[in-house]
């Protein structure tokens, strides 16, 4: 009478076999996605293949990450911070001060002239024939623009894509790329303080939030139409998912997280870097609940990294663009840290005013840096008793210091540089973050 039904056995028994088919199933996946990627197409055959097909890729997979974010949204918002009436207040005038000053005071213009012009180029051809390619040539023919002769660039397109998106719903226009810079910058405010506060209180989040918002780095980007904006949302959105995904592992959430973590790759070149932080937190999942959890997107998702590291193969294996400088063979090399060290330190702790820079990120947010790294490795050999965000703020800490620690390997990759500047959001973002912890130690009524 209180036993089992044969339905539950059956059911468990299914669920228990179902595990190793699906483990199965993502491991050949996985080859299978390594070998299309970087084995199988030589470099021209690489290129054609992206820019025939990685519209409709791209597309599938943001149209997978919309319905997957829509399914957990409502859930993910009643987990955040419940905020008293001054506190609401405060956030909301503070962020539309800051989208303000940067709207006001920075000019609408492009600021990487030569990238953001081969973004905008790419977003039109994506939009007109839905092919990957920066247009070469094209006449204007009865009053009709038309492209004949395109290559594919080096850039990642996802944000091309999203711009294309635009042109489609509001027709071309040359300042869908601006609009779609400034709308992410109140995003990435708002995401910044709900992680913060995660590691701080109210004081400390909007402290945290504002030398973000103020940094005059961001409000260049805010107004420009370059992909750093898009790189810096889906970063805090990856590492909210993460967390959530921790809190309490499901397959709907570790589904947004991944195929979040898809789009994010395809933001920058170096967004790669964050697919090992990611693997680290679904093993981590899975091991605080017991089980192995593989909905249908965890399979798949390295099928859906096959368009990146295509053009991954097609950008190795063209010198050209990676556009050295005469005498140089390598992109990357050891010669160039010294140098590039130099630098770094010139950005964070210039105070000429000259620079677009925040000094004020290098005298709290370094040491801040240095200390919650230092509290982080001392808890490792209690890291299977690591809360959540803890866990989250030291796996994405490593690897976005790791990001900039490639930085300082390249050969352009001088921070003091106001076209490199901009590759040190990530960065920044972590050093407002350990600010905002650090005022949690201090903290006095």
């Amino acid at each position: 009478m209180g036993g089992p039904s044969d339905d539950s056995v059956m059911s468990a028994t299914s669920k228990r076999e179902s595990f190793p088919v699906r483990f199965m199933l993502l491991g050949l996946v996985t080859v299978l996605a390594v070998g299309f990627g970087f084995l199988f197409f030589s470099v021209n055959d690489a290129r054609l293949l992206v820019q025939k097909y990685g519209y409709y890729t791209m597309a599938l997979t943001f149209a997978w990450a919309v319905v997957a974010l829509v399914k957990v949204v409502p859930e993910w918002t009643r987990s955040w911070p419940r905020l008293t009436r001054p506190e609401y207040w405060a956030l909301i005038g503070s962020i539309a001060g800051l989208t303000a000053v940067a709207v006001i005071t920075v000019p609408y213009t492009y600021k990487v002239l030569y990238d953001e012009f081969v973004l905008q180029s790419t977003a039109w051809g994506l939009h007109e024939a839905r092919t990957v390619g920066t247009i070469v040539r094209g006449y204007d023919i009865g009053g009709v623009f038309t492209t004949m002769q395109t290559y594919l660039d080096k850039r990642p397109f996802f944000y091309a894509f999203l711009v294309s998106l635009l042109h489609d719903l509001a027709g071309y226009r040359e300042a869908n790329a601006f609009a779609l810079n400034t709308v992410l910058m109140p995003m990435i405010l708002v995401l910044t303080y709900l992680f913060a506060r995660r590691l701080s209180s109210h004081l400390g989040a909007l402290a945290g939030m504002v030398a973000l918002g103020a940094f005059s780095l961001l409000a260049q980007n805010a107004t420009g139409s370059g992909m750093e904006m898009l790189n810096l949302t889906m970063l805090l959105v990856v590492m909210h998912l993460s967390w959530w995904y921790l809190e309490s592992p499901s397959g709907s959430r570790l589904s947004a997280l991944l195929l979040c973590s898809v789009l994010l790759t395809q933001t920058r070149y170096e967004s790669a870097l964050y697919v090992a932080p990611v693997a680290l937190i679904v093993l981590e999942g899975w091991r605080r609940d017991g089980r192995m959890i593989l909905p249908v997107a965890a399979i798949l998702a390295p099928a859906l990294l096959i368009p990146y590291a295509l053009h991954s193969t097609y950008l190795s294996g063209t010198p050209l663009l990676w556009e050295l400088r005469e005498g140089e063979a390598s992109r990357f090399s050891v010669q160039y840290l010294p140098d590039n060290i130099f630098h770094a330190l010139l950005f964070f702790f210039d105070f000429s005013g000259r620079l677009i820079n925040s000094w004020w990120l290098g005298v709290a947010g370094l040491p801040a840096l240095i200390w919650a790294g230092w509290m982080g490795c001392r808890q490792l050999k209690h890291w299977r008793r690591a809360t959540s965000i803890g866990v989250v703020m030291f796996i994405f800490g490593v690897a976005i210091t790791a990001n900039l620690g490639l930085l300082m390997f390249y050969y352009w990759g001088q921070l003091d540089d106001p076209i490199v500047a901009r590759l040190s959001l990530p960065f920044s973002v972590l050093l407002v973050l350990c600010i905002a912890w650090a005022t949690m130690q201090f903290y006095v009524r």
